[in-house]
């Protein structure tokens, strides 16, 4: 049934000939070679599997590995997985269980998407990235995030019941325990940015026109890619010490913004962070940067 081909390190499933039902256990060893690789789209619209157990030997599951398995109801990702890549269980309708690993560095974009029966997950410690809708118009109700998470895009937890409750924003900006995600457009005037924040999420203000200056606490550590990006009328921002990264973009086309100190934390300048910043007359940059 399976298609699979053998390299040092393992062997890669590569495609299943036939259709699945029910509870799908995957070999831990095909001709002796342990299984480490799940392959894209394995088990795409396979819609009668109602749980999948993958070998504990497996570190690697493809992209849409488990695309539109619309009966899948439970899945527990094994601990030497440090990645979900793109679309891995979207459209995964009645997923209601997921287990993820400790060890765990990465959720790519979609990767949860659709998955309308998930009301509750839980991240581990070593989570670093959320990326684009990876849990977009799915049913999570409450979220919480561990504490070193370096970067989570807005747009992750877009049309989830926790984004849509307006009782979770606090005047027009939305807060994930220390992760600052998101801000309307219309914020206005000058914002200081909650005690306590560590992250501020990729494009967590963009477009917010009429937003003219931002108090970043000393407890954050990192500002998203386009964090402020087309804040057009942007003219003051204070960078403290704690910063440590900035992404690309973050003040691109903040064209009223007229000069910044950079922290002395930034060893990285990176693409395009002050593109289109056509007031811009002054900027410092630190002694520990060793690139632009």
């Amino acid at each position: 049934i399976y298609t699979y081909y053998l390299l040092d390190i393992g062997a890669v499933i590569c495609r299943i000939d036939g259709e699945l039902k029910g509870d799908v256990v995957i070999p831990a060893k095909l001709d002796g070679r342990d299984v480490v690789t799940i392959g894209d789209h394995l088990f795409a619209a396979q819609e009668k599997i109602t749980s999948v157990k993958l070998p504990d030997t497996v570190k690697s599951i493809g992209a849409g590995a488990f695309l539109n398995c619309s009966s899948l109801e439970k899945i527990s990702i094994p601990d030497k997985v440090t990645v979900i890549n793109e679309g891995t269980f979207e459209g995964c309708r009645k997923l209601t269980t997921v287990k993820l690993p400790e060890g765990l560095e990465t959720i790519g974009s979609e990767a949860f998407y659709r998955c309308t029966s998930l009301t509750e997950i839980k991240f581990p410690s070593t989570l670093k990235r959320i990326e684009y809708q990876a849990f977009c118009d799915s049913s999570l109700k409450s979220i919480s995030l561990p504490d070193k998470i370096e970067s989570v895009s807005p747009f992750a937890f877009e049309a989830t019941s926790f984004f849509e409750r307006e009782s979770n924003w606090e005047n027009g900006v939305l807060y994930i325990g220390k992760h600052l995600i998101d801000a309307e457009t219309s914020l206005s005037g000058s914002y200081a940015i909650k005690e306590g924040t560590v992250c501020i999420a990729d494009y967590a203000f963009s477009d917010c026109t009429s937003l003219t200056s931002i108090e970043i606490p000393t407890s954050v550590t990192s500002i998203g890619s386009s964090a402020f990006s087309h804040c057009s009328n942007l003219r003051m921002v204070f960078i403290p010490a704690s910063v440590t990264s900035i992404g690309s973009y973050a003040f691109s086309d903040c064209r009223n913004l007229k000069s910044v100190d950079l922290p002395i934390s930034l060893t990285r300048i990176e693409s395009y962070l002050f593109s289109g910043c056509s007031g811009l007359t002054s900027i410092s940059v630190p002694s520990n940067v060793t690139s632009i």
